[in-house]
C-alpha cells in the first residue's frame, strides 16, 4: 500500500467516525475510541 492510498483510508476511516461519533463521545476522545 503506497502512502497516498493508506491516507485516504485513514481519512475515510475518520470520517466514518466523526459522523457516527460526534454526539457520542467528547472530540478530544475519539481517537481514545478508536
Amino acid at each position: 500500500m503506497n502512502q497516498t492510498s493508506h491516507n485516504g483510508l485513514v481519512s475515510f476511516i475518520w470520517r466514518i467516525a466523526d459522523e457516527c461519533l460526534r454526539d457520542v463521545y467528547v472530540r478530544g476522545k475519539y481517537r481514545d475510541v478508536m
